[in-house]
Order: C-alpha cells, then structure tokens, then sequence
C-alpha cells in the first residue's frame, strides 16, 4: 500500500558496501533517468532493500516479459545493489540510511521511508520524466503508457483508489471521482506528470513537517488544496484508476 510498503522486510543490521564497482556509478543522474523514459516520457519505478530484493527481481521479471525496458529498480542499500546488478536489474543507488529490517506499518521508520519517497519523485520530476511509481509488492501486468496516453492531456496525476466497490463497468475506465474520490488514496501505485513538480514538493515538505502522520493522507491533503473540483480544472487535476487495480 502506499507510504513505500516496497522497502521493508524481515531480518536486521547494516548492508554491505555495494561491490559492483563505484556506488557512484549507480546514482540517479538526470541522464540516467531520460535513457530510461519511454516515446511518452513514461519511466517505471520501484525500489527495494536487501530483506526484499526478491520483490525486485519479481517486480523487475514482470516488467520485462512486457518487452518493456523504460524500469529502474531503486536500491535501499549497499546489499540490494549487488543484488540487483547481479540478476542485471537495471537499478540506481538510494542509500537511505534507515533499517534494512521489518519497517512495520506506523513505526518511526515507516513515516521516514514516506519522506525518502517523496525525494525521489521530486529527483524524476525534476528531470523532466514522467513516473509510473510503484511499491515493489505492486506489479505490473500490462504496459501502463496506453492507459495513461489515452487520458492526456488532461490527466497530472493518477492514482489507485482504495474503493470498495467499482463506479465503473469496464476495467479499462477511470473511477467516478464523484463517487470514489471519499475513499482513501492508494499511493503504492500512482502516475505523475513532471508538471505538477510544485504540488509535489509541498507534499515534500508537509511529510518533513509532520513525521508522524501518514505520507498517503498527507499527499490527498496537498491535492485537494487545488479544490479536487469535478469536472472543472485545478492546479493538479487527480483522477482514480481503476485499471491499476488490475
């Protein structure tokens, strides 16, 4: 679910030093970013540290049996990088400085991982690419870019929606946000166009202002700011997905 559920696992203690060369050969450089976005300027991202490397690797597998080769794989630590670049994982370095053990949903470490999300939507963004982010534990099964295209140029930001029931008949239609907008907001699946980059970098600074409180909530917060008025424009237009779901 949203708030990096991707980065935790089971186990404990500090990661070895990466061995696959210099770390700063991994670093998420703005050329290494465009390399990877596709003909829409759409890139694939996850990441994971070393007690769930394994969710990589399946989240990686599913991706490239799409054919599709616009992914990187974020790695939490030293261990998840050689990991990662053993299995030839396209990855980049995002040494976090938090536990490689089970986070555990609310605790002090989970709120920090929301923070470290947020740094690296705003390092994408500000490269000029346009993200599909998801948690590790959310994998991709059909290539996003159609959805997503087929709703430019008026969809900023799509994101799961945690609704119980579908406002919807076909599985390849937007939520009724009228109806599903109430409900809460799944981050752990979420696209985001290069030009909402300012609501994004409020949503920043409201996880770094309140640390305990949830990075989902607080990034519904900073978008209805905008008004969330249907069907007129605002600041960051949001729509629900149902296809993510899928």
């Amino acid at each position: 679910g949203g708030g990096g559920g991707g980065g935790g696992g089971s186990g404990g203690g500090s990661a070895p030093a990466a061995k696959f060369g210099d770390r700063r050969d991994y670093r998420l450089t703005k050329e290494l970013i465009r390399s990877r976005c596709n003909e829409h300027n759409i890139i694939l991202v996850t990441f994971v540290n070393s007690k769930r490397a394994d969710y990589g690797y399946t989240w990686a597998a599913h991706v490239a049996r799409l054919n599709l080769t616009n992914y990187l794989v974020g790695a939490m630590d030293g261990e998840a990088l050689d990991k990662l670049n053993a299995r030839r994982i396209p990855s980049f370095d995002m040494e976090s400085g938090l536990t490689t053990a089970d986070y555990g949903w609310g605790t002090k470490n989970f709120r920090q991982l929301g923070l470290r999300k947020t740094e690296l939507i705003i390092t994408l963004l500000r490269a000029g690419a346009d993200p599909v982010l998801t948690d590790a534990d959310a994998l991709i099964t059909r290539d996003p870019s159609p959805f997503i295209v087929k709703l430019q140029p008026e969809a900023q930001v799509l994101v799961t929606s945690d609704h119980l029931m579908s406002t919807v008949s076909r599985d390849d239609e937007l939520e009724e946000p009228a109806r599903a907008v109430a409900s809460a907001w799944n981050i752990g699946y979420m696209y985001i166009r290069h030009d909402v980059l300012h609501a994004m970098l409020h949503w920043q600074q409201m996880c770094s202002d309140h640390p305990n409180l949830w990075d989902q909530n607080l990034f519904k917060d900073v978008l209805k700011i905008g008004g969330l008025r249907f069907p007129s424009s605002a600041p960051a237009r949001v729509s629900l997905s149902a296809h993510a779901k899928k």
